[in-house]
């Protein structure tokens, strides 16, 4: 027979295979236990185990009156079992008086301080077994090995008598039968050998015997075992001889002839001489262990850094740990059997209303209570803590509330600091004001609240951005100290224009500011900008002797219902801002949906946005146009140039994203990864220079003033290992005049590399003339503006010839844009331009298809390969 039983998430067979387990699993059993746990625990395992018929009682009334209506085959019982125990129980079914039978088997399972006084009483008051809780796991097989295979009366105590008289042995016989099993022996020899090997419990030992005597065979028994109950008997006794039996390791003595009480009572005595020196040591040891344990817990409540308090059962104090003795300012002496409100009064932070206390009603209803936060304690010399408390109770093994224990810590330090973390962040460290997180939460919240705005009167609230105007020009020249000390002042001067707490002010990074003016109409929001203006114009910032002005742009947008989310609100704000600027800065600006110059600078953020998202995103792509010789024949150059792929995958032309990337200053990115993404192709494919002499890849103004642009360049050439002679940077006039002294320099160190330089859209200034012999260029580009009118417009045809001219007394190389037509080729070529570049020559296509086509041509592989 198999029997299943789930233990977590497996399930465990017992097979009956063992004899017996059958009769186990019939047998009725009578499970009488005061605790539950320990109750549920014992079933668990006696149902594992096979035995299933059981029935529970919490406590000895419950017993008595199961047993005196049923009948079990085996009883197993607690101690205490609450109005009785287990002795008084046993008693009463050993006297028959029940309906269970006086024999019925009776196992005492329980915690104790002394297992040996606990064996000891269970052998006095008949019951059959006694059982530690803590091996309640050997129940099973204990009561097959004893119950079900045999029943086991209830353990006699063992005596061995060894005397020669057989008269003696009936009489001891006769005495102590009822309460005794006894053995005897008529000779030393025989009586050592018998004890050996019964190790009986008792041993009455004649002084006197044959072959081996008495006071040999006491010596060789205490020898074996110090702690045997052995009672000497002789005929021949003198007070001498006895004290010196007794030194030897004897427990007792009888003259002959004795009495049958004074046998008895000696016996007795001696049943239980071991029972209490095994005790003795079990409470020396338990004592130990507790003694222990208390030093332990005495250690542990002095080291850790939490004040801890106990209390007995009514709230009264018990014990204050060294931490809640320093909190509180009370001593445990001082404190011992007061009332925890007396020394542990505490209130809540805000209101100083006298606060409940966790421990009243942690006894009150016997479970864990957490303490509410926010609470004061105010100790014994009037000073406030900061506190988390909380109050458990303390249980004995009945689970009966026999007390509490507090526990709480001072969190003044950390609810400080805490605070500081909140502060800092939500605010700017430097400025004090709000910091752009907690801006856009409450902008966030204005733009919802206008638009589920359900009243009359519609709500209308106004975003406004600020840009200070020089401010890095004196964070530059002056320091970050002098940087800093400015914007402290003025955010200053900023919080003193606005209305009051209504309003949000933000440093949103840098010099930039946010004001949210909540209800706050349009033309309210103007004059409050405008004051915010004059304000900062007034302002004289004075650093090391000097004095400073500065300005503020400002830019307006209104948060009404047709306001759509976040973003939109910052980018039109931000938008009206850089017109404000543009126009010369100190001024304000409102956002107006149909404001064409707005719109414009709104596209352009847009562009930006698309740029920052292409880039991260790899959708740049290059593209190149061929240079083409038209005076002699030499090998074709190349300009490479770059396109952007939009969210749909089409191909947007510069014209439409480099205009915004200037004026944004995003050119440097945008140089950097077409002369990163370039060289390195042409590294890929050397075949490209079979029949192309260079190609020429534009560097922004930007990156004519980056000082760090000539490592970058230089970088390139040495991972890729390109001759820097195959490749050619232009710059446009207009760049290399306006940074003439820094664009002579870089150019001279690039050309140093072995680049060459080409002028862009020459003739554009009407100073290039002055500068052109000061530049150390190899190519002029003439600006497509006059090539294009070449011929319909006699100047554009004289601007063409003359800059080509110069050109040529400058050594220099031509090549004309926009040539677009056959008849502009014709002409620029007997103006003696030496190279032509325009729709005419060719079209602008992907760098990839020229390196396929270029790869066809050649039989090399499309990865140039040689």
């Amino acid at each position: 027979m198999d029997r299943p039983t789930q233990v977590g998430d497996f399930q465990i067979v017992y097979r009956f295979s063992i004899p017996g387990l059958k009769m186990l699993s019939e047998t009725r059993l009578l499970l009488v236990n005061h605790n539950n746990e320990e109750r549920s625990l014992l079933k668990n395992t006696l149902t594992d185990s096979g035995l299933s018929n059981i029935v529970e009682a919490h406590n000895g009334n419950i017993a008595v009156e199961l047993l005196n209506h049923h009948i079990f085959d085996i009883i197993i019982t607690d101690i205490e079992i609450d109005q009785l125990d287990a002795w008084r129980l046993t008693r009463l079914v050993r006297s028959g008086a029940l309906l269970t039978t006086a024999d019925t088997p009776v196992v005492i399972v329980s915690n104790t301080f002394s297992e040996r006084i606990a064996e000891a009483t269970t052998k006095e008051f008949e019951a059959n077994f006694f059982l530690s809780l803590d091996q309640y796991q050997k129940l099973p097989e204990l009561l097959l090995e004893n119950f079900v295979q045999r029943k086991t009366p209830p353990r006699k105590t063992r005596i061995l008598v060894i005397e020669d008289y057989d008269e003696t042995i009936a009489i001891v016989r006769r005495v102590l039968h009822g309460r005794f099993e006894i053995d005897s022996a008529n000779n030393g020899v025989e009586g050592l050998a018998a004890w050996k090997k019964h190790r009986h419990d008792i041993v009455l030992l004649d002084l006197v015997l044959p072959e081996m005597c008495g006071e040999k065979v006491l010596e060789e028994i205490v020898r074996i075992n110090p702690n045997q109950s052995v009672i000497m008997m002789t005929a021949y006794s003198s007070a001498q001889k006895a004290g010196a039996l007794i030194l030897k390791g004897a427990v007792d003595f009888l003259s002959k002839p004795f009495r049958a009480d004074q046998l008895r009572h000696v016996c007795n005595i001696a049943a239980h001489r071991e029972d209490y020196i095994v005790s003795n040591q079990q409470f020396v040891e338990r004592q130990k262990q507790l003694t222990e344990e208390k030093e332990r817990a005495q250690v542990t409540l002095e080291s850790i850094g939490e004040g801890v308090i106990t209390t007995d059962a009514l709230g009264y104090i018990d014990y204050l740990n060294p931490i809640a003795e320093k909190l509180t300012g009370w001593s445990t002496q001082e404190a011992h059997n007061k009332p925890l409100s007396d020394i542990f009064q505490t209130f809540h932070e805000c209101s100083k209303v006298p606060a409940a206390n966790p421990l009243e009603k942690c006894l009150r209803e016997s479970r864990f209570v957490e303490g509410s936060s926010n609470i004061l304690l105010r100790n014994r010399f009037a000073h406030e803590l900061i506190i988390e408390h909380s109050a458990a109770p303390i249980k004995d093994r009945y689970q009966k509330v026999a007390g509490a224990v507090m526990v709480f810590r001072d969190s003044t330090e950390a609810r400080q600091m805490q605070r500081q973390l909140t502060y800092h962040a939500s605010h700017d460290t430097l400025t004090g004001l709000s910091n752009r997180e907690v801006f856009e939460k409450s902008l966030r919240s204005a733009i919802e609240d206008a638009i589920e705005d359900t009243s009359d009167i519609e709500k209308n609230h106004a975003l406004c951005h600020l840009n200070l105007n020089k401010f890095k020009l004196i964070n530059d020249s002056c320091g970050h100290a002098a940087g800093d000390k400015l914007l402290k002042a003025l955010a200053e001067l900023i919080a003193n224009q606005v209305r009051g707490a209504s309003d949000t002010i933000a440093r949103l990074g840098g010099d930039e500011f946010g004001i949210l003016l909540r209800q706050c109409p349009e033309d309210a929001a103007i004059r409050i900008a405008e004051n915010i203006c004059e304000a900062i114009q007034n302002y004289l910032f004075t650093w090391e002797n000097n004095i400073y002005q500065v300005g503020v742009s400002i830019g307006i947008a209104s948060i009404n219902k047709q306001s759509r989310d976040l973003l939109d609100a910052f980018s039109s704000a931000e938008t009206a801002c850089h017109v404000a600027r543009e126009r010369g800065g100190s001024c304000v600006h409102v956002y107006r949906a149909d404001d064409a110059e707005l719109v414009q600078r709104r596209d352009e953020m847009r562009i930006i946005t698309q740029l920052v998202t292409a880039e991260k995103e790899n959708r740049f792509e290059l593209y190149c146009q061929e240079i083409q010789p038209i005076q002699e024949i030499t090998k074709t150059g190349y300009e490479i140039l770059i396109r952007m792929r939009d969210e749909d995958n089409q191909i947007v032309a510069p014209g439409q994203f480099l205009g915004a990337a200037e004026r944004y200053n995003m050119m440097r990115q945008i140089d950097r990864w077409v002369l990163r993404n370039s060289i390195h192709t042409f590294a890929n494919h050397p075949m490209l220079f079979d029949d192309i002499s260079h190609f020429s890849i534009n560097l922004s103004a930007l990156s004519l003033t980056d000082d760090s642009c000539y490592d970058f360049i230089a970088a390139q050439f040495d991972e890729t290992g390109i001759s820097p002679e195959l490749i050619c940077f232009e710059i446009t006039e207009t760049a290399a005049i306006g940074n003439f002294v820094r664009a002579g320099g870089f150019i001279s160190a690039i050309r140093d590399l072995g680049c060459k330089f080409a002028l862009d859209d020459f003739g554009s200034g009407m100073s290039s003339f002055a500068y052109l012999k000061k530049l150390p260029v190899d190519y002029l580009k003439i600006d497509g503006m006059f090539v294009k009118g070449v011929l319909e417009d006699p100047i554009d045809y004289e601007m063409v010839r003359s800059i080509n001219e110069i050109g040529q007394v400058l050594n220099l190389q031509t090549i004309a844009e926009f040539v677009e037509n056959p008849e502009i080729l014709h002409v620029i070529r007997e103006i003696g331009v030496d190279f032509a570049q325009g729709y005419e020559i060719a079209k602008p296509k992907p760098l990839s298809s020229l390196i396929q086509q270029v790869s066809s041509h050649s039989g090399t592989a499309l990865n140039g390969a040689p």
